[in-house]
Order: C-alpha cells, then structure tokens, then sequence
C-alpha cells in the first residue's frame, strides 16, 4: 500500500514473497486499517515477512502473526487489539471438490471403492 489508507477486513495472507520488505503487505507512506486478519508463512529477503511499515501508521486489529520471516511487523503500527504475533489460526478447511473422491488423492478410483467397501454394512 503506497500513500493510501486501505481497509482490509476478514483475511488470511500466506505464502507470499516479497523481494525487499513486506511478504504480504508493504506500507509506504500508508494509514491501512486491518482487522480480523492472518498473515501466516510470509517471506521477505529484507525485513517485514509479515508486514513491512516505512513512514506509514497502520492500524491493526484482532489479526494474528505467524511463521513469517524475517520477522513478523517490521516499523510501527497502532495496535488497536487482540492481535497475536505466536498464534497460528488453523487453516480453514477445503471443502472437497469430488466427494466420490474419498481420500483426496485427485482421482476416483479403486481405492475409494475399497474405502467404500471397507465401511459398508450396519452403523455402530
């Protein structure tokens, strides 16, 4: 974010990359508001694996940090609460796309007719 004022509400970062600072979120000269928000397993070269503040004043809210590297805020933020910079929420599950597919393999086959077979018969 470059000279704005954002607001991002009820999201999850991961897995981003960043060549100089802020894996997920660069704040120049920016006054973002975040609440309700992840930011897990974000890489920087620099500083701010997490989120990288340089001359910016973010708000951030209810928002957790986690496995970002190098680190996980690099710069000042307003901290407005319930933020965490250990805990890791888990992820939100996928719900499957085949449900015929019974171990998640990507395919329908025998081993989900196995799967099958092995649970038939009368319930507990």
């Amino acid at each position: 974010f470059s000279s704005s004022s954002p607001t991002v509400t009820n999201c999850s970062f991961s897995g981003n990359t960043a060549n100089a600072g802020g894996g997920m979120s660069n704040n120049s000269f920016s006054n973002p508001t975040v609440t309700n928000c992840s930011f897990i397993g974000n890489t920087a070269s620099q500083v701010g694996g997490g989120m990288a503040n340089f001359s910016s004043s973010p708000t951030v809210t209810n928002t957790g940090f986690c496995n970002n590297t190098p680190d996980q805020i690099n710069g000042t933020f307003t901290d407005g609460g319930g933020n965490s910079l250990l805990y890791c929420p888990p992820p939100i599950p996928v719900p499957p796309s085949c449900p015929a597919d019974s171990n998640d393999d990507g395919n329908v086959n025998v081993t989900d007719l196995l799967a099958l077979l092995a649970a038939w018969g009368a319930c507990p």
